[in-house]
């Protein structure tokens, strides 16, 4: 697991780290950002409290978490004889006093130097209040909970796999165990002993007594005694109830006529309760599985996000197509309409045609039929042609 950047302070200067997780020490921290860890070691500054010089195997984190608001991370300069001290520099009429000791005047000039011009900065710059205070990050102890969270579900899943696994197991040996018990009392009571028993044969009687005892089923459930002490007080609720677990070893005892023992009785109990058991640990495994699958997506984000850009393109494109398809509609539905005014006039001039052909041939005709009297012949197309501009005028209405 890692946090986010961390600051410390080399001198004046404020640095970074990057990628801390918890196994981080301070002695990684120092050999990174100096290159040489014999050399530094990380300390804690506050305002009104001592400096104080971690161990170099103290993991990063752990300090981090456990700063004020009022101190932050600092590299402090130690002896060469292996001990981290603290060196407090007090300007005293230019000189520099060093209250630990352990190095030479070449590294004293050095770090004054270092610390006069970290000043002269300061002198030019406009530094605003509380601005080199440490935050403390919020949002790492909520990524722990998570990550610890997701690590015990899946510690859990791995567990009730196991125990899912060993039931089984212990299934397959009951049965076998079965198996065999049924076999033997085949063997020394023959294959109808359970008919003869239900009959009230009296000569198995005996037999069926001493199989019963040695029947292996009281091996079983010994066997099943000391792996399920711990889970009695959880299965007290279960006791109450029959389940089909038992159903073979009671149909077997019942048909044989013979009252059940103790250690019978008690295997019988056992079994039923792993069935139980076994009931409701396919549950949570199902809850389980469930809740990787929803964990599953949730990480998978990128995905739903691609998968969500998609369709919204897709609407886009069906949108488009939509209202091109609208426009096209109402162009066509315009180009049909102004078609079929084109057609109504030209069966109105077709009409009109029609009756003016009519109206020449029966004026031809009528010539035709008087060609001696051309005055009447004038006097009565007058008539006709009142007549038939009538009835144009009646068919165009």
């Amino acid at each position: 697991m890692t946090t986010d950047r961390i600051p410390i302070w080399f001198y004046d200067k404020k640095l970074w780290i990057n990628d801390a997780d918890r196994r981080t020490t301070c002695a990684d921290v120092a050999t990174t950002l100096t290159g040489r860890g014999s050399d530094y070691a990380v300390a804690v500054d506050g305002a009104h409290t001592a400096t104080m010089v971690a161990d170099p195997g103290v993991r990063v984190l752990k300090i981090w978490q456990s700063l004020r608001p009022d101190q932050k991370l600092c590299l402090r300069k130690v002896s060469g004889n292996g001990y981290y001290q603290h060196h407090h520099h007090q300007r005293d009429g230019g000189n520099n006093v060093d209250s630990g000791g352990g190095y030479d005047d070449d590294d004293a000039a050095s770090e004054m130097s270092g610390y006069r011009g970290a000043h002269r900065k300061r002198r030019r710059e406009v530094v605003v209040k509380y601005a080199s205070r440490t935050v403390h990050p919020k949002r790492l102890s909520n990524t722990q909970a998570a990550e610890e969270l997701l690590k015990l579900i899946l510690e859990q899943s791995d567990t009730i796999r196991a125990q899912l696994k060993k039931l089984q197991d212990r299934d397959k040996k009951i049965e076998k165990i079965e198996t065999e018990t049924h076999r033997t009392r085949a063997d020394a009571l023959g294959s109808n002993y359970l008919l003869d028993a239900y009959l009230g044969g009296g000569g198995g009687g005996c037999g069926d007594d001493k199989e019963e005892k040695d029947s292996g089923i009281t091996e079983g459930a010994s066997v099943e005694n000391d792996d399920h002490d711990d889970d009695h007080d959880d299965d007290n609720e279960d006791d109450r109830g029959c389940s089909v677990g038992g159903i073979g070893v009671v149909g077997e005892i019942a048909d044989s006529g013979t009252p059940p023992t103790s250690s019978t009785q008690e295997a019988i109990a056992y079994l039923e309760r792993i069935v139980k058991i076994n009931k409701k640990l396919y549950e949570f495994e199902e809850r389980l599985i469930r809740l990787y699958v929803n964990v599953e997506r949730c990480r998978d984000q990128e995905q739903l996000l691609d998968e969500l850009k998609r369709a919204e393109t897709e609407m886009a494109d069906t949108e488009r197509m939509y209202r091109e398809n609208t426009l096209l509609i109402r162009d066509t539905d315009t180009e049909l309409r102004a078609r079929l005014g084109y057609i109504e006039q030209l069966q109105y001039e077709a009409a009109i045609v029609d009756s003016e052909n009519e109206y020449l041939m029966g004026s031809i005709e009528h010539l035709q039929s008087r060609p001696h009297n051309p005055q009447n012949q004038v006097e009565n197309y007058q008539p006709h042609h009142h007549a038939a501009a009538c009835r144009v005028l009646d068919t165009l209405v």
